[in-house]
């Protein structure tokens, strides 16, 4: 098992920075068209398009639908641009809704960079939960801490921005076997990362 455990470390480091993006699933079609009127929130400063900004194009986002006001109409996990992301594709995160004459507008602040706030995470294994604070439904954001571990956060809506509520975590392995994570207790996940013991 330790040797299985190197082998994936190594096969992660050989290659280097390049994000492990999982395709869209079935039925969350964005549209180019919608992406041309989103790309000046996702690829620009100030609302502008920053021309000179490269791997910022359809492509290079993965968009994850969601109802999250429950009225009906989805709002959007946007996890992108490629180029920003993460060895294990953990991606920068923006949520964006329909607003005013067809285009969009950001839920939450841009300005909110604070370790609690939702700013990255990973499109595979996230998911929108069952609860629900100040209208807007929790979010669990996975992140893959790669080999094979991987961890949920749950986000909730503080009125103003998405906030980790630090005590809600939840620890996972992937299992090849089932394509899917399988959760396990916190000493367990550990002991794997740190020792490469207990592992899948």
């Amino acid at each position: 098992m330790i040797k299985k455990l190197l082998f994936l470390s190594l096969l992660a480091a050989a290659l280097g920075s390049a994000p492990c993006l999982a395709s869209p699933p079935t039925g969350s079609a964005f549209s180019r068209s919608e992406f041309a009127k989103a790309r000046p929130l996702l690829c620009g400063a100030s609302g502008k398009v920053d021309k000179s900004i490269e791997g910022c194009d359809f492509a290079d986002f993965q968009f994850m639908p969601a109802d999250l006001d429950g009225k009906g109409a989805p709002e959007w996990l946007v996890f992108g641009p490629r180029d920003s992301c993460g060895a294990h594709g953990n991606c920068p995160v923006q949520i964006l809704r329909h607003g005013t004459a067809g285009g969009f507008e950001r839920i939450g602040s841009a300005a909110c960079v604070e370790s609690s706030c939702l700013n990255s995470g990973n499109r595979s294994y996230s998911e929108v939960s069952s609860s629900a604070r100040h209208g807007y439904r929790d979010l669990w954001i996975a992140s893959d801490h790669g080999p094979f571990l991987w961890v949920k956060n749950l986000y909730e809506w503080d009125g103003m921005n998405y906030r980790l509520k630090p005590k809600d975590v939840a620890y996972f392995f992937y299992d090849q076997d089932k394509d899917g994570l399988i959760q396990v207790e916190f000493k367990r996940w550990q002991n794997c990362l740190k020792n490469g013991l207990d592992c899948p």
